[in-house]
């Protein structure tokens, strides 16, 4: 293990040995002081390596100084940046395959960036909402239209066509379903904001607990990404679908009735 630092160098105890099962070192030689130049870093960036190494090192050595002294050392980390992106899974595998010859624990981790694992609830999420929203809107257009047949009934007396029937009770069936959707979505909208700043917010006291020793912000976070094609789905397509089904569903002219005067 490494002492402090004096005159430019830190000295070494290293001695031979075997380590057993659960870790413990068990020296089989006399131990020796190798000292070896010694390069002073900031405090940041020595915990900054702790951090990414997850080893808790007290020292770090360049790969020419254990060979020169002879010292065994085995890389702990290999990173790779492919410009073309991630590799596919059949390289991955490939890959593992050619390292475990040289160590049974090798393996190797592909960042392929954010995966979603919950498309097939979310699917169904919004089919259960867009139903919903479709219901109420063929409901809604369904007893307006019930109470507009005497008005429909005029307009045919005075000319109006299916077509203008047809798209009448399409307008109407859009503006309804427009409506709810966008209050739907604003509604969820806005408590789903405050909840990601609610969790997505942590005290820079869990990342190290070096705050008062390194440039780390008291709070980290909040980190909030809308999803705008999941809320801008529902708005337009229930609308259009609400439409189309209520424009085909005027089939036949209204039934018109003579006045008594």
């Amino acid at each position: 293990m490494p002492s402090d630092v004096e005159d430019g160098t830190v000295r070494f105890w290293v001695a031979d040995g075997v380590t057993d099962a659960n870790g413990n070192f068990e020296p089989t030689g006399s131990p020796k002081t190798v000292p070896v130049h010694a390069l002073v870093i900031p405090w940041d960036q020595f915990v900054l390596g702790q951090s990414r190494d997850m080893g808790g090192y007290s020292a770090y050595l360049p790969a020419e100084t254990a060979d020169q002294q002879g010292w065994m050392s085995l890389p702990g980390l290999v990173q790779l940046v492919d410009p073309d992106g991630a590799i596919s899974g059949n390289t991955e595998a490939k890959l593992t395959d050619a390292l475990r010859p040289a160590s049974e624990n090798a393996s190797v981790r592909v960042e392929r960036g954010f995966q979603r694992d919950d498309t097939v609830a979310i699917l169904v999420l919004m089919g259960i909402i867009g139903l919903i929203i479709l219901v109420a809107t063929f409901v809604s257009t369904a007893l307006s239209m019930a109470e507009q047949l005497p008005m429909m009934g005029t307009l045919a007396a005075v000319g109006a066509t299916r077509m203008t029937r047809r798209k009448l009770a399409a307008a109407q069936a859009f503006l309804l379903s427009g409506l709810g959707a966008v209050a739907g979505a604003a509604i969820g909208l806005l408590p789903g904001i405050a909840a990601a700043k609610t969790v997505t917010t942590t005290s820079g006291q869990s990342h190290g607990g070096f705050v008062d020793m390194v440039d780390v912000p008291d709070v980290v976070g909040p980190f909030v990404a809308i999803p705008w094609l999941q809320i801008a789905a529902p708005i337009i397509l229930v609308p259009v679908v609400a439409a189309v089904f209520a424009f085909v569903s005027i089939r036949r002219a209204p039934t018109v009735t003579r006045r008594a005067t």
